[in-house]
């Protein structure tokens, strides 16, 4: 019989935003695993949201009852509940976030055993929403996964803490993507942690796509390309002003543009592409020429200085160069990446990227040693999982 994990997930499996956990249960897959991925759960309150299409993902997942992907080695489910945590008036209360899923429909419980995953090899979290199965599910290993500084975003309250410091206190061990997330967690008594950076899916992103991206047929060469959420972290005005000063520059903007969309729209060199999937992603990055990461600092240092960035690997595996804002985690990869402080820096260090030959096998060479494949073979040995 095959080993199994379950992995409580923040995003969904079809989530244009794919993080390290995504990654992770695809090596899970390739090892043998059966993997199911519950992702976090929507309720009526979402569909009063700005994003439509997202939460039309998510839906859709549940209507189906469970999705199988990856030959049917993963299952992938969107629980609904009539009422799930949130940062907003009776939502925020200790009685919602502890009983949320009592009123899912139908019961979570009962989906977790159709799908046979109460009694599993391991259990793996990357959020706090799902910490109440540590009390129901039969498992050998724990693993909790901390990838970001959770504490700045809107969301999150005081038992938002709560549920985490329960997983974090209970877990066999701690995965944490940068060194400054060690303060995050320190303070708690938790049995192991472990440092492990995001990777990349190497060879995926490095194989040459077999076509260009249509729209490119109407977007002029130098293209300057970013892939990633543009809502919190990202510096609009930044990139505004570089595409003024750069009018010969083409910046080609990837991910949720509902904000960026209305932002940009009398700036004929900025191009809002939208949500792409990840298996579109190669053909847009290799046809461009570099790859910014334009994040606010300035405004959200404090909550920028946690991120280890995935994009980055991403666009080394394509061989683009990158220009990037300074934080504290991407400053001690000691990558060669461009890094600027000021407005003056972004636009001068884009030029200069422009007009320089990328020497493409150096960015390929540091990518390569971030494979996905690699660092869940060391995870295995890590939790004393390999065959």
């Amino acid at each position: 019989m095959n080993r199994k994990v379950l992995i409580l997930a923040a995003n969904h499996w079809t989530s244009p935003s794919q993080v390290g956990t995504h990654s992770i249960a695809r090596e899970f897959v390739k090892s043998g695993w059966d993997v199911a991925f519950i992702s976090d759960p929507i309720s009526p309150f979402h569909f009063l949201k700005r994003n439509k299409s997202l939460i039309a993902q998510r839906l859709e997942i549940y209507k189906s009852g469970g999705q199988k992907y990856l030959s049917d080695k993963l299952i992938t489910y969107v629980p609904f509940s009539l009422v799930v945590p949130q940062n907003l008036s009776v939502l925020r209360s200790k009685f919602v976030y502890h009983n949320w899923q009592k009123f899912t429909f139908p019961n979570l419980y009962t989906k977790l055993k159709q799908f046979g995953f109460l009694d599993v090899d391991l259990i793996y979290f990357d959020h706090y929403t799902y910490s109440f199965l540590l009390d129901i599910v039969n498992y050998n290993k724990s693993v909790f996964r901390i990838a970001d500084n959770y504490s700045g975003y809107k969301k999150y309250t005081q038992q938002s803490r709560l549920l985490e410091k329960k997983i974090i206190e209970s877990v066999d061990l701690i995965l944490y993507t940068s060194k400054n997330l060690l303060t995050y967690f320190n303070e708690y008594k938790f049995k192991e942690s472990f440092l492990f950076p995001n990777g990349v899916d190497f060879y995926y992103f490095n194989t040459p796509a077999n076509e260009i991206a249509i729209e490119y047929n109407s977007i002029p060469k130098p293209r300057v390309i970013y892939i990633g959420e543009m809502e919190v972290r990202f510096d609009f005005e930044l990139l505004k002003y570089a595409a003024l000063k750069l009018p010969s520059v083409s910046f080609v903007l990837i991910g949720d543009d509902s904000i960026s969309r209305e932002k940009y729209k009398n700036i004929k060199n900025i191009y809002t592409l939208g949500i792409k999937s990840i298996a579109e992603l190669p053909k847009y990055l290799q046809n461009a020429d570099l790859g910014i990461i334009p994040f606010n600092v300035i405004k959200l240092g404090e909550l920028i200085d946690y991120v280890n960035p995935i994009k980055l690997y991403q666009y080394f595996a394509c061989g683009l160069p990158v220009v990037s804002a300074r934080w504290k985690t991407l400053e001690g990869l000691n990558t060669p990446t461009f890094l600027y402080d000021t407005k003056e820096e972004f636009v001068n260090l884009i030029e200069q990227s422009l007009k320089s030959k990328p020497d493409k096998n150096q960015l390929f060479d540091v990518a390569k040693k971030l494979d996905w494949a690699t660092k869940f073979n060391t995870l295995m040995e890590k939790l004393d999982l390999n065959d």
